[in-house]
């Protein structure tokens, strides 16, 4: 009797002191920054943004060149843009590409999804390059893309009419990323979405 009613006085103590699990659960609301993990938010493909590029980082560099962008206050700079073969690409992809700035940081990756639409194959279809289904089976990739980014940031800050972009920003205490979805090229069966570090990239927020 004494040990049992000890036991119980030991869990009612543990059940008292025990940390809080809804009071430290920093739940998403919409239009709301918030804290969370810096995986989540710099990971692109296995590409971490913000960090100094490295070919360790990618299964392979298929080729690069310089690229001109834009920093804080209209500063021209003269970045690298490196199209790769990354360590963990999705198969809703087929492309991708990584933007460094002169200090060789990685700013923006990304990634785009270009249909098949070479002639042999619109002749073995009958389906002409810009069909309407293959605007639509484009837009309706994208559409589902954004679903899925919506449950992990929230909803979309911006959205282009028809679906045709999706704006998304996730802020946490050493980071400001910017994804965005593109379906505006769809008409010849191209999707792309960014990954944008604004902090690396402007230097501050613009």
């Amino acid at each position: 009797m004494h040990k049992n009613l000890s036991g119980m006085l030991m869990t009612l103590l543990l059940l008292v002191s025990a940390p809080s699990i809804a009071a430290n659960d920093k739940t998403e609301v919409p239009g709301q920054s918030m804290t969370v993990p810096s995986a989540e938010v710099t990971a692109a493909f296995g590409i971490e943004l913000g960090k100094t590029f490295r070919a360790s980082m990618v299964t392979e560099v298929v080729r690069q060149q310089a690229k001109p962008y834009v920093a804080a206050g209209d500063e021209k700079n003269e970045g690298t843009l490196l199209q790769v073969v990354p360590l963990t690409p999705d198969d809703r992809f087929n492309e991708y590409y990584i933007h460094t700035t002169p200090e060789n940081l990685i700013y923006a990756v990304r990634a785009k999804y270009q249909y098949d639409t070479e002639p042999e194959l619109r002749k073995r279809t009958g389906e002409p390059k810009r069909s309407r289904k293959l605007r639509k089976t484009c837009q309706n990739e994208v559409k589902a893309l954004a679903d899925e980014l919506e449950s992990k940031f929230g909803k979309p800050r911006g959205a282009g009419r028809d679906g045709l972009w999706f704006n998304f920003r996730r802020i946490a205490d050493s980071h400001d990323i910017s994804v965005n979805l593109y379906a505006n090229q769809c008409r010849t069966g191209t999707y792309s979405i960014v990954y944008t570090d604004r902090l690396t990239k402007y230097g501050r927020n613009p």
